[in-house]
C-alpha cells in the first residue's frame, strides 16, 4: 500500500517538474514571439505602405508601422508560446505511457 503513496509522489514530482519546465519556457518564448513577429508585422506593414503609395517619414519602416507591429507582436506572444509549450507538453502520436516520459534531467 505504501509503494502507491510513493508512485503517486513520483508522478505528482513528476508533473511538477514538467509544469515548472513548460512555465519557464513559456515566459522566454512569449518575449521572442513579440519581438519576432513583431518584426514579421513591420515588414509587412513596409510591403502594405509599398503597394498602397504611402509616404512615409524618413527613419521611419513604413506608414502605421507601430499597429503592424503590435499586432504581430501580440500574435507572435500567444502563438509561438503555444506551440512550443504544446509541442514540450503533449505526447507524440503512438506513445504510450510506458514509453513516453518528458525527461526533465
Amino acid at each position: 500500500m505504501e509503494k502507491d503513496g510513493e508512485e503517486q509522489g513520483e508522478s505528482r514530482g513528476e508533473r511538477q517538474a514538467l509544469v515548472a519546465r513548460a512555465l519557464g519556457i513559456g515566459c522566454v518564448m512569449v518575449v521572442l514571439g513579440f519581438f519576432s513577429v513583431g518584426m514579421v508585422g513591420v515588414l509587412v506593414g513596409r510591403i502594405y505602405s509599398w503597394v498602397s503609395g504611402c509616404r512615409y517619414e524618413p527613419g521611419l519602416p513604413a506608414c502605421n508601422w507601430t499597429a503592424f507591429a503590435g499586432w504581430g507582436g501580440l500574435i507572435g506572444a500567444v502563438t509561438l508560446p503555444a506551440l512550443v509549450v504544446g509541442r514540450l507538453v503533449w505526447p507524440r502520436r503512438g506513445a504510450t505511457p510506458s514509453n513516453h516520459t518528458n525527461d526533465v534531467r
